[in-house]
């Protein structure tokens, strides 16, 4: 054997040694896992290796072996993803690397859109919400990165903070600005505006509806400088996306560039998503959809009257205005019609199908629900029952459960899956149950949620269940590990 060959042959060896290792050390002893719930009231799902355990109405934090990392003895322990709420007794924060870091001094913490990299805390202040209260950021470590001197926006549901392009929008009425994660004020707070956008595309709209004359409720622009470079003449707005942006004029939504010209005319008496576009309404892989002769003026979409089509970003239409409702996926669109002669409301009354980009027809509307493509597959039913398709249309998984797990999130942003960790949960005859993604049925459908959410799903390879009365967790093997029991659900 030559000695490169010796060399690739030990490297291999090694190589596979060490996964053997890790693959062994990641094996969750049950039996102890077992008799270390039986202390406990309750437990939580498992996040970055830990859960929260309750006892006596006090909380504390175990690892996967069962040991305890933190003794139950605060009011209260929230997860790093979790953390939204007032601070009121003795609290802490599970960090991702399982330190446990106390509250001190803070009244409030929240987590931030678009980033899990921190959180803001605030102190000081009355109001439930911590709207009267000041407000920093914290690291993953627990460390003050930005001390609590800033105001965050808040609307009729309380604090609003997210990152955006780098930026963290601070401050309150006609007094915002935009810091980084260092807490370095990249826009003053000068900007004196009642409403500020995220940035998208280097572009924020802005607007003040606390003013009077003819720019009072208007939308214009400010770019990271903070300087307002397109003036706020328009009624509705929307953010940037693909260098343009959808804006509504005298009733009517058309689209403009980034100095201001408009690109495409204002034609569209409505987006697809209704009157109040703010949010989402853009172009995606050069395509928008937009709605035409809406008669109705209801600010819902599903319940518009008139059709919706897609042009591209010189204005062309590529998919006919003649559907009721048409929504952007990975490969194409999805698509409704309702057919008043079957009555009921519009949104009730509806069948959903495929398009692709082309407007040819994938899947015809024979379905109930609308599918959200995560990972190449869709959640679908009819007569109420669901499965899965594929991007082509086909039913890869059949519809015979009369529930999917659909995790928070994936309607929203499409970022989440049915499958975490490779499993969905499943629901069929009353009971919940895990398959893979070929269908197979991983885990037979004989467990229950433990709370009035619906569904189970996998985190860190356990899932939280209930079976035969009682509270445990399932892993991918098919074994429940509960207090002092552990079972083979597959026998």
């Amino acid at each position: 054997m030559t000695t490169k060959k010796v060399f690739i042959w030990i490297l291999a060896s090694l190589c596979t040694l060490i996964i053997s290792s890790c693959n062994n050390n990641s094996k969750i002893d049950r039996d102890k896992l077992s008799q270390a719930l039986a202390k406990y009231d309750s437990f939580s799902d498992f996040s970055n290796g830990f859960a929260r355990v309750q006892k006596d109405k006090k909380y504390g934090v175990i690892d996967k072996s069962g040991s305890e990392v933190a003794p139950c003895e605060y009011d209260g322990i929230f997860k790093w993803t979790e953390a939204r709420d007032q601070i009121t007794g003795k609290q802490a924060i599970l960090l991702p690397n399982g330190k446990m870091k106390e509250l001190v001094g803070y009244k409030y913490i929240l987590g931030v859109q678009n980033t899990d990299e921190i959180m803001a805390v605030g102190k000081g202040g009355e109001d439930g919400f911590g709207r009267d209260g000041k407000w920093g950021f914290i690291d993953k470590t627990g460390k003050e990165i930005i001390p609590c001197i800033y105001d965050l926006p808040s609307d009729d549901h309380g604090i609003n903070c997210s990152f955006s392009e780098g930026l963290i929008n601070v401050g309150t009425y006609n007094k915002y600005g935009f810091i980084d994660k260092t807490g370095k004020e990249v826009i003053p707070l000068t900007l004196r505006y009642s409403f500020i956008g995220d940035f998208s595309d280097g572009m924020a709209f802005v607007s003040d509806f606390f003013i009077s004359g003819e720019e009072a409720g208007k939308y214009g622009f400010i770019d990271k400088t903070g300087r307002e470079v397109i003036p706020r003449v328009y009624e509705n707005a929307s953010p940037f996306s693909e260098g343009l942006a959808c804006v509504q004029r005298n009733g009517k939504y058309g689209f403009i560039d980034k100095n201001g010209k408009e690109a495409i005319p204002f034609n569209y008496n409505m987006t697809s998503e209704g009157d109040d576009v703010k949010e989402s309404t853009g172009f995606y892989k050069g395509l928008a959809v937009m709605r035409v002769n809406d008669g109705s003026g209801s600010a819902y979409s599903w319940d518009a009257e008139g059709k919706c089509g897609v042009i591209d970003k010189t204005g062309k239409v590529i998919i006919p205005f003649t559907y009721s409702n048409i929504a952007p996926f990975e490969n194409g669109f999805i698509y409704s019609n309702f057919d008043p002669k079957n009555g009921g409301d519009k949104f009730h009354n509806q069948k959903w199908g495929l398009l692709d980009k082309t407007g040819k027809e994938i899947t015809p509307c024979i379905y109930d629900n609308m599918p959200i493509y995560s990972e190449g597959l869709a959640s679908v039913s009819k007569n109420d029952k669901y499965g899965f398709i594929d991007k082509t249309g086909k039913e890869v998984i059949p519809l015979i459960y009369d529930e999917i797990y659909a995790p928070e999130g994936i309607y929203t942003s499409g970022k989440s899956t049915y499958f975490p960790e490779g499993l969905a949960g499943v629901k069929k005859k009353g009971k919940w149950g895990f398959i893979d993604k070929t269908g197979k049925e991983v885990i037979p459908c004989v467990l229950e949620e433990i709370t009035d959410y619906s569904g189970i799903k996998f985190s860190d390879g356990l899932a939280l269940v209930k079976w035969n009365n009682q509270v445990g967790y399932v892993d991918k093997e098919g074994y429940f590990i509960g207090k002092e029991i552990v079972k083979n659900l597959n026998e």
